[in-house]
């Protein structure tokens, strides 16, 4: 934050920075990483399974307007997708012995309003780009257990801190870097198993942290 201040003063100060088209749309695929540490609940069997589930890609939208060439206003959209699949061996009653398979997708969304501050360099073929918003996030975690399927599912509050580097390739088109914080805590969610629906209130350590990292690229075309 501190940073995003200090670049808009100096950009105030910058008389010589070429005006820039008032609408931007970047768009940024990459990876992702939720950093939340594992429940001590969970089973060694299924630790490195569980691990995996933490790591994923990241999807990101963003769409701003320029006020001053140096900060304006926007909308993000960002998005956590993990998918893992795991097989178990069991016995049967009978003393046969059974294969039953796990698989778990998890998806996490944000979107919401935007500050975006941006420092132009080198007569601004390089710039560099700061956003923070508060918004809206939306968990769904969907698991089939061979015959039964579960779905997880919640919403609360949260909040997103970007930095990013973009290279100007002509006069509407950049290519750049960005690496994203997400946060969000969940203190409730819905569970479906079967046609069957209720509500599970999360507490203290038991609450779902949905936060995660993402670094990735994309472009940005200004219109």
């Amino acid at each position: 934050i501190m940073v995003m201040s200090v670049s808009a003063v100096y950009a105030q100060t910058t008389s010589d920075i070429k005006l820039e088209p008032k609408f931007q749309i970047a768009t940024n695929l990459g990876f992702a990483y939720r950093t939340a540490p594992l429940s001590d609940e969970i089973s060694d069997d299924l630790k490195d399974y569980a691990k995996t589930l933490k790591s994923g890609y990241g999807l990101g939208i963003d769409l701003s307007y320029l006020i001053k060439p140096q900060w304006g206003v926007g909308v993000k959209f960002l998005q956590f997708n993990s998918v893992n699949t795991i097989y178990l061996n069991g016995t049967n009653p009978d003393g046969s012995s059974s294969r039953e398979g796990i698989k778990d997708r998890v998806n996490i969304k944000f979107i919401g309003p935007t500050y975006i501050s941006r420092l132009p360099l080198s007569n601004d073929s390089h710039v560099i780009i700061g956003s923070l918003g508060l918004g809206y996030m939306l968990y769904a975690n969907s698991s089939d257990l061979m015959d039964e399927s579960l779905k997880l599912s919640g919403d609360t509050f949260g909040s997103s801190l970007d930095f990013g580097y973009d290279y100007r390739l002509n006069k509407i088109l950049h290519v750049g870097l960005q690496l994203g914080y997400t946060v969000g805590v969940l203190n409730e969610f819905k569970l479906e198993e079967n046609n069957n629906s209720s509500t599970i209130q999360l507490e203290g350590d038991n609450r779902e942290n949905l936060s995660f990292l993402n670094i990735g690229g994309g472009l940005r075309l200004s219109i």
